[in-house]
């Protein structure tokens, strides 16, 4: 049995993931048709594999993609990221994860977990309690581990970019507004 407390902070990371979740729909446009580098329609980022990997329904309303990617935010933990308001850094490593998956962006924080303050983490890409207890112990290095996960975002992107231009050049103008609504 969930204690008053324990309940409210659910409800608080409910809420701020909801935030979140609404400024990354407004980042993924709605229902897209395939172009060179997704083969296949996509509503609001939620690839038909992501779908069918989460058992999630396909979504006809930013409501129900919103709904979906509250449920896969609590299914693989990044919820926890959310727990005290929805700030820069909660922004930064949840809308990595929606473009280019989950293992990609919590890896990145990871690194840098590891790289810039010492943490020891397993670099598995799982947002998991000793992940979260890292992001907690730097709490207000939150901004700073946002702007490094920023960067490594926009390095891997570059890199995609130059390791295959024929394929991703055409979907770099996107990719950099997108990131332009995350510089904090």
């Amino acid at each position: 049995m969930s204690t008053n407390l324990e309940t409210g902070l659910t409800e608080l990371k409910i809420d701020n993931a909801r935030i979140i979740i609404d400024r990354v729909l407004a980042r993924e446009g709605g229902i897209q048709e395939p172009t060179k580098t997704e083969p296949y329609r996509t509503y609001w980022g939620q690839t038909p594999q992501f779908l069918k990997d989460y058992d999630l329904p396909v979504p006809s309303t930013a409501q129900e993609a919103g709904d979906n990617y509250l449920t896969w935010l609590k299914l693989i933990g990044l919820i926890d990221i959310c727990k005290e308001h929805p700030d820069l850094l909660a922004d930064n490593v949840i809308d990595f994860a929606v473009h280019s998956g989950s293992v990609k962006s919590v890896g990145t924080l990871q690194e840098i977990l590891n790289t810039w303050y010492g943490e020891k983490l397993d670099i598995d890409g799982l947002y998991g309690p000793k992940t979260n207890a890292a992001v907690n112990d730097f709490y207000d290095y939150r901004d700073d581990i946002a702007r490094k996960v920023f960067t490594s975002r926009m390095n891997y992107l570059a890199e995609l970019i130059t390791s295959d231009p024929k394929i991703y050049a055409s979907s770099a103008k996107g990719w950099f507004n997108r990131l332009s609504g995350l510089v904090g």
